[in-house]
């Protein structure tokens, strides 16, 4: 039980990687897999020839779920933890290995939860490849500073599935690149036990899942705990009292018969 920071990393072989997102699909077929809440962006984006264009801004994009990648499954958690997500990043450049941003800088990473990618084109809706690594490079280097902060933190609730997405084209890597992979990483903290079902009460609250603020809600719960404990021993007073003949409740007050006489 608590909660523990982890930091996954993620090296993508791009000769390994052999799927390309390609044209759109067409109207009818895409629809039928969307949500009901989803359907209504599809009248906005329907071109002359009846072709929806829900992925054109990842056509031409290898797409690459990286927990897949290196685990051959999903991520999920389990049923008594809960996970909060605060930094992502990719490769800026094929070429980062040598200092440069040479080779291709068209990279990006994705967070998805369940079927839900979290990423999406503020102008029309439509999900885009990600976080470029030139805002949020990794690993971070002097050619190009982080920009961009994951703020606020992305929650994943117990049972969920979850996982990102490295998404690329149009690199190359030069000759003396020392090293002709992409990387990914994401850093999470895993509340997990008892931990995790104060992460969840929190969440009800209003207040953001931090260890400060878990251990802050298991002080307060402490402090509140002799309060609870008396309350409930009156509880039990007044029963007990109530099946003792002895005791005569009335006028507010009780008295105590003793002996065929009420002493007050």
């Amino acid at each position: 039980m608590g909660y523990r920071a982890r930091i996954e990393e993620f090296v993508v072989d791009p000769e390994e990687v052999k799927v390309r997102v390609k044209e759109p699909h067409s109207s009818a077929s895409l629809i039928g897999k969307m949500k009901p809440d989803e359907k209504w962006r599809m009248r906005t984006f329907r071109r002359e020839d009846g072709v929806v264009d829900y992925l054109r801004y990842m056509v031409g994009y290898y797409d690459v779920d990286l927990a897949r990648y290196k685990y051959g499954r999903i991520l999920s958690t389990e049923p008594s933890d809960f996970l909060v997500i605060d930094s992502i990043g990719c490769s800026p450049s094929a070429d980062w290995s040598m200092g440069q941003l040479s080779g291709g800088t068209d990279i990006h990473v994705n967070l998805y939860i369940n079927t839900t990618q979290i990423f999406y084109s503020p102008y029309d809706g439509l999900p885009v490849p990600g976080i470029s690594g030139l805002v949020a490079p990794y690993p971070e280097s002097h050619m190009v500073r982080r920009q961009f902060s994951l703020k606020p933190e992305i929650y994943v609730l117990p049972g969920q599935n979850w996982g990102m997405y490295l998404r690329y084209k149009n690199i190359k890597f030069s000759m003396k690149c020392p090293e002709e992979n992409i990387r990914a990483f994401v850093r999470y903290t895993i509340y997990d036990g008892s931990d995790g079902l104060i992460a969840l009460k929190l969440l009800d609250m209003g207040v953001s899942i931090k260890p400060e603020n878990i251990d802050w809600y298991r002080r307060m719960s402490k402090e509140q705990e002799p309060m609870i404990l008396n309350e409930e021993e009156k509880k039990q007073t007044i029963v007990q009292n109530k099946k003792d003949p002895r005791v005569v409740y009335g006028a507010g007050k009780k008295t105590v018969k003793k002996r065929g006489k009420s002493k007050e």
